[in-house]
């Protein structure tokens, strides 16, 4: 059991490195390595804010450097992997490798423009510098391009007990533009919505993309679940402080087997807020008979699950209750 905890504790402390919200320099003691860019290039703006943030020209060929040192007392093998900024399933900028696709809308992507990954060997106590380079398309592009550098470490830190290894990784964001960030507003549009058992959780679910070459923060979603042409609300979910890469989307999910479990059609109420801007989606879904069977045979189970515990719980109280009721009557004889 011990060294399960052990394997789990690596597993959620790798997670939590990898989950970088925004492009920051990165560094963990514990990794033995750091990660940083090395000196900026003329095209930075902004200066030192530990990831790189270039103003670039149609047809302008280029170059960044990854800073890698080694702290610890063995060589260490790297592989440094240029990443597009994609949105997670839970609404959030990530810039992890994944096989998530950019949103139809894009034209260009980062990773196209930016040389390949490299494996590299840094030597112990040493410092290494990885540089890649650009090539920005002929007529430009519009808007941002964002992503960032993800540095993996191949070699596995093994702990005190032989059998938990550990891999850390970092990444260092990049972001390219021709002129202002912000100066496109960010534009959204919703696919329609499907019921889904995920496991055993009834949903409903609608796509929302982000069509503009442009990021924000700070989003909040409200939504409200009621039968088409009532007012009664039946459903409520809040979301906040969610992100969103250019032009990219994900499958907003609502819970709706929390409180809904009977066939029929639904409607969703859905408003969202980002950078001043308001959009309100209405979307339809209907709840199937097999569906809502699924979700009522969940939930049915888990009552039936919790009512043993609260019964095995009362049981077990009583008994230990008992004897000391029997322990003090026996004292008193």
């Amino acid at each position: 059991m011990f060294r399960k905890l052990k394997w789990l504790f690596g597993v959620i402390m790798l997670g939590v490195l990898l989950g970088f919200a925004a492009p920051v320099q990165a560094a963990d003691t514990g990794a033995n390595f750091t990660v940083s860019p090395a000196a900026y290039p003329s095209e930075q703006v902004g200066g030192d804010l530990g990831y790189f943030q270039l103003k670039v020209n149609p047809n302008q060929t280029g170059s960044v450097g990854i800073k890698i040192q080694n702290y610890g007392a063995t060589d260490q093998s790297f592989t440094i992997t240029p990443t597009k900024a994609t949105t997670s399933e839970g609404g959030q900028i990530d810039y992890a490798p994944t096989k998530r696709k950019l949103d139809r809308s894009a034209k260009h992507n980062l990773t196209q423009i930016l040389s390949k990954k490299q494996t590299v060997t840094v030597p112990a106590k040493t410092t290494k510098t990885v540089t890649f380079t650009y090539q920005i398309p002929k007529k430009g592009f519009k808007g941002m391009l964002l992503g960032g550098f993800y540095v993996y470490s191949n070699t596995r830190k093994t702990g005190t007990n032989s059998n938990v290894t550990n891999r850390f990784a970092m990444t260092i964001g990049i972001s390219m533009s021709q002129d202002s960030p912000h100066r496109l507003a960010p534009k959204l549009k919703m696919g329609s919505a499907k019921t889904a058992n995920h496991g055993d959780n009834l949903t409903a679910v609608a796509k929302l993309r982000n069509v503009q070459p442009t990021y924000f923060r700070g989003m909040r979603i409200q939504t409200m679940v009621t039968k088409p042409g009532h007012q009664k609300v039946l459903y409520r979910q809040h979301t906040t402080n969610g992100s969103m890469a250019p032009t990219s989307n994900f499958n907003y999910t609502m819970n709706v087997g929390q409180k809904i479990t009977t066939p029929g059609r639904y409607l969703a109420h859905i408003t969202v807020k980002a950078r001043g801007k308001t959009w309100h989606f209405n979307r339809p879904f209907t709840i199937s008979a097999t569906t809502a069977t699924k979700q009522i045979t969940h939930v049915n189970r888990w009552g039936a699950v919790w009512w043993l515990w609260a019964i095995i719980i009362v049981l077990i109280l009583a008994i230990v209750g008992g004897f000391f009721y029997w322990l003090g009557a026996r004292k008193k004889r």
